[in-house]
């Protein structure tokens, strides 16, 4: 039987993934206590680094405390594999978010000339009407053609090259069976170029996802409900997050840590506590807080509805493996740089929607059988 949000899902789709059974939420930035409590494990490895003398980053720490305490523990006593992923973690939160490589993450370079993905454009007519729609905002308006995981990421022979470290960071966050489901996907050339990796944002919320790290989306359950038509719609279903700059940036990592750097990972920069109420967005407007108007909540629930379950895994797939690499960035520190420089619109990750009958929407409950 079909379920809406507000009821209970079956036993047989507890077993599926994403399902809501399953489903534990989580704070968006971690909790300082709950980082703190990983320091011993942290320090361990940091000796690790230090013993070896390999180099050790704001992006190493922050991989590390996202790490679990069991995957530390695993981590402490393979040194090699303990490099493996610190040395990528910079990669895992730039290329999943930017679609940039780091200058300092290089690989040798492929003689034969890389083979190119055209990247495809998406029509859909998830707007109400003849209105095109933000998965957020909920408004009519232009939107950007918005990859979850950027297209640059397999668009290229080249590019799909760096796809493996990223992968095995994947697998310690995320288990081996994730990785299972997005490997071939992910080393496709174009293998994400596809509507499930989709999503509609205003122009600035796609800035400020792609270009400043400062937004992200948490992935929570999919769930299954009859809509007007008689057809069953399942239903990927995440939250909208404000993320923060922090002062870790500038910080040379000390060889002893202490509960003052878990601290400092998840508070604001003091710049940015000056600046963050003009980073501002709600339902009608962008840029600047209209009279009347309330800006978005963090926790603001998003919707799509897809006619097969296995397009709303996917998407769900994608939206994880984006939320971790955002929350990577945000407790590096790579969230909110250069955020009133000028922006390069040619390094955009965007298209425009235009309309067709491509059977993918936003969903709103009011869609639903009555």
């Amino acid at each position: 039987m079909a379920t809406g949000p507000g009821q209970g899902s079956s036993s047989a789709e507890a077993d599926l993934p994403y399902s809501r059974a399953t489903f534990v939420d989580e704070p968006a930035i971690p909790n300082y206590q709950t980082l703190h409590e990983k320091t011993p494990a942290v320090q361990e490895i940091r000796n690790l680094y230090r013993s070896n003398k390999w180099g050790f980053t704001h992006w190493h720490l922050a991989l590390f405390y996202l790490f679990s305490k069991e995957v530390l523990a695993e981590l402490k006593s393979n040194p090699q594999a303990a490099r493996e992923c610190g040395d990528a973690a910079e990669l895992f939160g730039t290329f999943l978010t930017s679609g940039r490589i780091p200058i300092s993450y290089e690989l040798p370079a492929n003689p034969a000339p890389p083979a190119v993905h055209k990247r495809n454009r998406f029509r859909s007519h998830f707007g109400k009407g003849d209105g095109l729609q933000c998965v957020v905002t909920r408004r009519a308006v232009a939107v950007d053609q918005t990859h979850i995981v950027p297209f640059s990421v397999n668009s290229t022979t080249q590019n799909i090259a760096y796809v493996p470290p990223v992968l095995i960071i994947a697998e310690r966050l995320l288990g081996s069976s994730f990785t299972g489901h997005i490997e071939e996907v992910m080393t496709t050339c174009g293998g994400t170029d596809k509507i499930w990796n989709i999503l509609p944002l205003t122009p600035y919320l796609h800035r400020l996802w792609d270009a400043y790290g400062l937004v992200g989306f948490k992935p929570c359950y999919i769930y299954a409900e009859l809509a007007k038509s008689g057809q069953v719609a399942y239903i990927a279903t995440f939250t909208f997050h404000w993320l923060l700059e922090n002062g870790i940036q500038s910080l040379v990592i000390p060889e002893q840590l202490s509960a003052d750097i878990c601290l400092l990972m998840v508070e604001e920069s003091e710049s940015f506590s000056e600046i963050k109420d003009n980073i501002f967005e709600s339902v009608y407007t962008r840029g600047r807080q209209p009279d009347g108007l309330t800006r978005l909540k963090d926790g603001h629930v998003c919707r799509v509805a897809f006619s097969r379950r296995h397009e709303a895994e996917s998407m769900m797939r994608m939206l994880d493996l984006r939320w971790y690499a955002s929350r990577l960035r945000c407790l590096a520190g790579g969230a909110g740089i250069d955020l009133f420089e000028p922006y390069d619109s040619d390094d955009s990750d965007s298209d425009y929607f235009v309309r067709t009958t491509e059977p993918w929407r936003i969903w709103d409950s009011s869609d639903g059988a009555a």
